[in-house]
């Protein structure tokens, strides 16, 4: 099926378009005054022999705003004539042809999902390549997504936090992800942390080891 015949996905499951093996996500800026955080991630995906549709990805995203979408194919890993300043991949594994720009991107409330158009021949089946998408968002206050919430500081005060609740199926609201059990896949999280324009630094806690 040809990107400009796209029908809105079935319930509950994305079409094969593409399938993530790992994620490189980086919150370029959270903002606690003014309840914002913007973000990139970049998705290295393989493309199905057979898509369910050509030059589309289609993944998950609600209550965000992609502001761009790029897709870059891998080139052949045995092929010593490549195309000129490929550029390497976040996990330096593979390098990459020149990225394509999606061209249109089609959200679809009722499924949570928005589909990535891309020119002609910007995807081919059976091949590797990278997805790499600029996104913005609100910091709600529902505990769904990256959120936030308060806690009081041993002397009194009420301060406000960033966190995140991505089950069973929130992390869609914290950045453009395939966000089905059957497409998990390992990442590496990156936080900008800013104390400019009089905003309070912030400090990172977590369950796993934090580097600077």
């Amino acid at each position: 099926m040809a990107a400009a015949d796209l029908l809105p996905p079935a319930p509950g499951r994305l079409p094969p378009t593409a399938i993530p093996s790992h994620y490189d996500l980086h919150y370029t800026k959270i903002d606690l005054l003014r309840h914002t955080f913007e973000g990139v991630v970049s998705i290295s995906v393989d493309i199905p022999a057979r898509p369910a549709l050509l030059d589309a990805i289609v993944l998950h995203s609600i209550d965000l705003a992609i502001t761009e979408a790029t897709y870059a194919s891998a080139l052949p890993s045995a092929s010593p004539s490549a195309s000129p300043s490929p550029s390497p991949s976040p996990s330096g594994s593979a390098a990459l042809r020149p990225p394509f720009q999606a061209f249109e991107y089609r959200y679809h409330t009722p499924t949570q999902t928005c589909a990535l158009l891309f020119p002609p021949g910007s995807i081919q089946p059976a091949t590797a390549g990278q997805l790499s998408l600029r996104f913005r968002g609100v910091l709600n206050d529902l505990m769904h997504g990256l959120y936030r919430s308060t806690y009081t500081s041993l002397d009194g005060r009420e301060l406000t936090i960033a966190t995140t609740q991505f089950e069973p199926t929130d992390a869609r609201r914290a950045f453009p992800c395939f966000d089905e059990p059957a497409l998990k896949a390992a990442f590496r999280l990156t936080v900008s942390l800013d104390a400019d324009e009089g905003r309070p630094a912030l400090r990172p806690y977590s369950n796993t080891a934090v580097t600077n």
